[in-house]
């Protein structure tokens, strides 16, 4: 939320293209994960994850326009749902467990 809040306050959305936003936010991220692996205390890997989470607000704003735009594109019916992915990701052990005989969800 502080990256967010940062770029919002700076306007970077604005003054800087998508591309560059979006490029920047992931080698920023990239770093920052593999820093973590390498802090010495917890205390400094907690502000490297810190880090990653900030660079990371970098690449969520053009990744957000950019599902607009294909949804706007795309018939809303037939375009990729994220949440329905995720539904059917959460579903399919059940599934699979109800299938071989074992119990199923009470």
């Amino acid at each position: 939320m502080a990256g967010t809040l940062v770029a919002a306050l700076l306007n970077l959305a604005d003054l800087v293209s998508a591309r560059w936003c979006s490029a920047i936010g992931c080698v920023g991220a990239a770093i920052a994960n593999a820093l973590v692996t390498t802090a010495p205390s917890p205390v400094e890997a907690v502000a490297w994850r810190f880090a990653t989470g900030t660079a990371l607000a970098l690449v969520y704003p053009p990744g957000i326009e950019d599902r607009r735009r294909l949804v706007q594109r795309a018939a809303r019916g037939r375009a990729w749902n994220p949440r329905r992915l995720a539904d059917a990701g959460k579903a399919l052990p059940y599934c699979s467990r109800r299938s071989s005989g074992g119990p199923g969800v009470r």
